[in-house]
């Protein structure tokens, strides 16, 4: 019966992650993106009843929620900022709402519950999304080779894969070169270089920036000063260097289109800011807010921006230490190098895409999982530890 119970949640599992990278192909995130990502959702909730019937498996849910306070606060704020912001504005909708009302359950359960169902098996959980990342970049390589896949082909001349936007694929490449380059085996070192091809063809200067600060940031991690140490960091600048300068001088930075309009869209977003500070303008208000405005997009595309104009800067706070903090737990605790890895890369890329926590599209649910995994590293090796027993016949 226990055999039986981890294959239905590998297959669960499975499903959810295989759609949450689907509901961003390009086909159905223009036609029923909002559908997909209920089953998401759905399927998570399946997975939490299946799952909570387990006497050990609930009591370490229970730890988890006693170990985070600040997602009860955090949930409570969310449903207080939306309710001043619809009475102040009027813009909050009944899908909105539910809306609202699901990103809380998904913290509940994608990031506080399903990572400990994970972690039990965390390596076959990382090949999964691994795999389809590297699919990805190879349909994208192809394309770029042949000129288009089936239906997909580029995106003015920047490499999309299948799904709507070279920044999303662009990120999610560098989330694969991230899980693939963790040792120097011929496998490790043909994913990773299909991978950073993959960044490359996005023409994603996020996806590549990100990924060269997550590099930087973890080479001097808990890494002792010496001789050796030096000389490599000395030749993994070089490296950075050419490597950067070659993708200036091949025009990968689009130096002439600067920030791509973002510049203007964050100076909106601060008068937008000075009016409504304290509570913000309510969920899926944003993008009316910036059309009246004159803006051609509907966000400022920085997920921390409009978060803060979402719900305010009491919310965006406690949101921000909430990821901290599952981070600084994750360090702390020694989980995977590559769980942090990711983390960082996703949180650095958050100031060009949207990317946030508790959300289920592909990218944001890496984070929520992920961060989770990390945040619950104090007690899910109780969950580990527990399994050990069980397969040892103790």
């Amino acid at each position: 019966m226990k055999i039986k119970k981890r294959s239905i949640n590998k297959i669960i599992l499975s499903l959810l992650i295989i759609l949450s990278f689907l509901s961003y192909e390009k086909n159905v995130y223009t036609s029923m993106y909002s559908g997909v990502i209920f089953v998401v959702f759905f399927l998570g909730v399946i997975l939490f009843l299946i799952n909570a019937t387990q006497k050990f498996s609930f009591a370490n849910y229970l730890v988890a929620l006693k170990y985070n306070k600040r997602v009860h606060f955090l949930s409570i704020i969310i449903l207080i900022s939306t309710f001043v912001s619809s009475i102040k504005h009027s813009m909050i909708t009944l899908n909105g709402l539910i809306s609202v009302v699901l990103t809380i359950a998904s913290f509940y359960i994608f990031y506080l519950y399903i990572p400990l169902v994970v972690s039990k098996d965390f390596r076959k959980f990382k090949r999964l999304i691994l795999y389809i990342i590297t699919i990805s970049s190879i349909v994208a390589i192809y394309i770029e080779i042949t000129g288009s896949f089936i239906s997909y082909s580029t995106y003015i001349g920047r490499a999309v894969s299948i799904y709507i936007d070279p920044n999303f694929f662009g990120t999610l490449a560098a989330v694969g070169f991230i899980l693939s380059f963790v040792n120097l085996s011929s496998r490790s070192l043909i994913f990773s270089t299909i991978n950073l091809f993959g960044v490359y063809l996005s023409g994603s200067r996020g996806a590549m920036l990100s990924l060269a600060v997550t590099i930087l940031v973890f080479y001097f991690y808990k890494r002792k000063f010496s001789v050796k140490s030096t000389a490599i960091f000395i030749t993994l600048l070089f490296v950075l260097y050419f490597g950067f300068d070659y993708l200036y001088n091949s025009g990968f930075f689009r130096m002439s289109q600067g920030l791509s309009s973002r510049n203007s869209l964050w100076r909106l977003a601060l008068g937008l800011f000075r009016n409504e500070m304290f509570w913000g303008y309510g969920y899926g208000s944003l993008r009316d807010i910036f059309i009246n405005q004159g803006a051609t997009s509907g966000s400022s595309h920085n997920s921390y921006i409009d978060y803060i104009l979402m719900y305010g800067i009491f919310t965006f706070t406690l949101y921000i230490s909430i990821i901290i903090r599952g981070l600084k737990r994750g360090l702390k605790n020694r989980v995977p190098d590559e769980v942090s890895k990711v983390i960082i890369v996703l949180l650095v890329n958050a100031n060009t895409i949207s990317i946030n926590l508790g959300g289920l599209g592909a990218m944001s649910l890496i984070l929520t999982l992920f961060l989770g995994i990390a945040n619950a590293s104090p007690y899910s090796k109780v969950e580990i530890n527990h399994m050990k027993g069980v397969n040892n016949g103790h």
